[in-house]
């Protein structure tokens, strides 16, 4: 190991960068790279600039952020910069691919580096497997020691740790949003989604959900278990919260069981239906079983967008406007009320969507919109 640190001090450097990506803020504590560094600011580029802004940039330091000013003007700064496209997981200096004297005549340096009192900049382009491709820099003043050897050294020493927790935080990212297309998806086809232990308590919901259990009409919380609020149901319902843990355990983790749920009068029950999460799957913190329960309300219309069906079925926004309304179980004379036109331009309106979705009767109309996907939108 390059001596720029004690043993101990190398061994927090490292605890942190390996912390980085499992944060609340990911990466937003760069304060011991920067002080082992001897660096004015440290920067961290996850995502180069595009005309949308300047990507997933961090930094520690007390140069002024980009971040203010046009997204133009910062995809221009980095394109006028001359120290990019490094060689992959190769550290350098900046006076190695310029001079100072040309780096002092350079535009770079005039709008990025002089008035912030940056003359030293060391660098690695790091390259993880996928493509993912990311620029670390540091940065030292005019009167600052320049970067050398040693610094260079002891960067490529952190080169293959920063590879590493780089992956784990693009493996996590990709769970992040695979889990929240899936929560949003669940959301859109009005399925409310809870996830509990086997003690009932909710370990996390969506936005659905949410609501449901704010209605109190059916659902309740106590002391962070979920309750259904007639007896008899929750009765029911613990027990197959139980058949489905023991299933777990047991390694049966495609058991699922199924019930319905009275809810006010003259309204329809709600469909449960809950079964084991995997283990691998299991949210952070959570021991035992996790049992995922999925609940779908007949009563709630579904938020189908108009704009996708007509673009999914061919059909104009008044044809589509119609098809949404009779799938969300309107009539014809009640969507004609509504959409404010006659019944003879609702029948034509439909005739017209028969022709070009292929169907013939109305129920298969109801189907071939509810399962377009557009409700996804």
């Amino acid at each position: 190991m390059v001596m720029m640190l004690s043993p101990p001090q190398f061994s927090e450097l490292l605890g942190e960068i390996y912390e980085a990506p499992l944060s609340e803020s990911p990466w937003s504590r760069l304060s011991l790279l920067r002080e082992a560094m001897r660096a004015k600011d440290v920067v961290l580029i996850l995502r180069r600039p595009t005309e949308l802004g300047m990507g997933l940039t961090f930094k520690e330091g007390d140069s002024q952020d980009m971040s203010v000013d046009s997204p133009y003007f910062q995809k221009r700064v980095y394109a006028l910069d001359p120290f990019v496209d490094l060689p992959p997981n190769t550290p350098m200096i900046l006076s190695e691919i310029i001079t100072e004297d040309e780096l002092k005549q350079h535009e770079f340096y005039r709008l990025c580096l002089k008035d912030e009192d940056i003359l030293h900049i060391l660098g690695v382009d790091i390259c993880i497997p996928g493509g993912m491709r990311v620029s670390l820099r540091f940065t030292r003043r005019h009167h600052d020691p320049p970067f050398g050897n040693t610094e260079k050294a002891f960067c490529a020493e952190l080169v293959p740790h920063l590879i590493r927790a780089l992956r784990i935080h693009d493996r996590l990212s990709e769970m992040e949003s695979e889990r929240s297309l899936y929560a949003n998806a669940m959301t859109q086809l009005s399925v409310a989604t809870l996830l509990l232990d086997e003690q009932r308590k909710l370990v996390r919901t969506n936005l659905l959900a949410d609501h449901l259990i704010a209605r109190k009409d059916c659902l309740k919380l106590v002391d962070g278990r979920l309750h259904l609020e007639n007896r008899s149901s929750n009765q029911r319902f613990n027990e197959l919260i139980r058949e489905v843990a023991d299933a777990q355990h047991a390694g049966l983790t495609s058991v699922a069981r199924a019930m319905a749920l009275e809810v006010r009068h003259g309204e329809a029950p709600l469909s449960l239906v809950m079964r084991a999460v995997p283990t691998a799957d299991r949210p952070d913190g959570t021991t035992g079983a996790v049992i995922a329960v999925f609940i779908s309300d007949p009563n709630e219309e579904p938020k189908t967008s108009v704009e996708l069906v007509s673009e999914l079925l061919k059909l104009t926004m008044a044809e589509a406007n119609l098809a949404v309304m009779l799938a969300n179980g309107h009539s014809v004379e009640t969507a004609s009320d509504e959409l404010g036109i006659s019944r003879h331009t609702t029948r034509a309106h439909l005739r017209s969507i028969f022709a070009k979705t292929g169907v013939t009767r109305q129920p298969l109309l109801v189907r071939l919109v509810l399962k377009s996907l557009a409700s996804l939108g």
